[in-house]
């Protein structure tokens, strides 16, 4: 029994690593394999700190690069990612039509939690 449980321990290790992305299609596996590419982007709409004022993702082309737009434009707007803010809790939602990504930072040091929203119709469901 005691050399069962190391072989079970290194077997459940491995399939969780390797079950990170069942279930994607091998086209959808490569775009998430390459870096994105953010020379189209362009942001529109408001300062995101309202659904009302949402920051519109506009020909970013795929959810992969949209959503790279969107850890760019707050990393233009607070600094380097993990040195002067920390991502948070992200989620998506619909209203009237529209598809949202709802995004919260943490900065640093200040321990401030910021949230923006961008209105991800555009690229929204697109690989």
């Amino acid at each position: 029994m005691k050399r069962f449980i190391p072989v079970f321990l290194m077997f459940f290790l491995l399939t969780s690593c390797i079950t990170q992305q069942v279930g994607l299609t091998q086209k959808e596996r490569e775009l998430w394999n390459k870096p994105p590419d953010l020379t189209k982007v362009v942001y529109t709409g408001g300062d995101g700190i309202t659904i009302e004022k949402a920051i519109v993702i506009k020909e970013a082309g795929n959810e992969r690069n949209g959503v790279a737009a969107e850890y760019d434009f707050i990393a233009k707007k607070y600094g380097v990612k993990f040195v002067d803010w920390k991502p948070g809790v992200q989620s998506t939602f619909e209203e009237k039509g529209k598809r949202y990504d709802s995004v919260n930072i943490q900065t640093i040091p200040k321990n401030e939690t910021i949230r923006f929203y961008f209105d991800i119709t555009d690229f929204y469901g697109k690989w």
